[in-house]
């Protein structure tokens, strides 16, 4: 929050119903302060809520729908949502399911145009691997979004431009070995951030060391290397 430490609890949003929990917050570059909760049990439906200056600090919150999918009607796992705004103040956010039979990576958008939330399945966990754990997603100051995650030892890297008067995310493999030719673990918690170029930078760790590896600049996204 104009480069200070920013933490949140429950408290942060008043009267916030005791069987809510908070799993993300975010702060867009026009000082919008959003959140993201979920039933203390982890199920039911998320909740997405917003405080905007423009609107005098007031808080206010919509229900996020599950994803349209006509093979489930899950919502996301409150603890994998990963929130972010992008250059205009919009709220986006990424997470993934706790199905076991349709296991997915997801991704929410709030459409001005229409008022509502629009979602899209990134990807689906591979059949025969394990369940996708983990995603993590970061914004620029150009307006991309990114997000990472591993799904049976792929690494993959995708982007949503938001500059596109149409835009969708774009999905990109970016490793399944490290530098040294060992495989990457099967199923894994990454992260993901930008540099001072708006470039993604990922983290990850491979399945017989155990070592963290870096890699930026995803082969089919921005042209670069994979490199340790």
């Amino acid at each position: 929050d104009n480069g200070n430490p920013f933490t949140a609890s429950n408290s942060l949003i008043p009267n916030l119903p005791t069987s809510q929990k908070m799993f993300d917050v975010a702060i867009s570059s026009t000082g919008d302060v959003g959140a993201v909760t979920q039933g203390s049990n982890l199920s039911g439906p998320l909740t997405y809520w917003q405080r905007s200056p423009l609107l005098g600090n007031a808080w206010f919150s919509t229900q996020v729908p599950a994803v349209v999918d006509p093979r489930l009607q899950d919502t996301l796992f409150g603890p994998s949502v990963d929130l972010m705004f992008d250059d205009a103040s919009r709220p986006h956010f990424v997470g993934i399911n706790r199905l076991s039979s349709f296991n997915n990576v997801a991704a929410y958008r709030f459409d001005i145009t229409t008022g509502a939330w629009a979602s899209s399945i990134l990807e689906t966990a591979a059949g025969n691997g394990p369940l996708i754990s983990d995603v993590a997603a970061d914004s620029n100051d150009d307006g991309i979004l990114g997000a990472a995650w591993v799904n049976n030892g792929v690494l993959k890297y995708a982007y949503l431009d938001t500059n596109e008067i149409s835009p969708s995310w774009v999905v990109t493999n970016v490793a399944t070995t490290t530098p040294t030719g060992v495989q990457l673990e099967l199923s894994q918690g990454v992260g993901l951030a930008f540099d001072n170029a708006g470039l993604p930078v990922i983290s990850f760790v491979d399945n017989t060391m155990r070592q963290i590896w870096v890699a930026y600049d995803p082969p089919s996204a921005f042209g670069g290397g994979v490199t340790d």
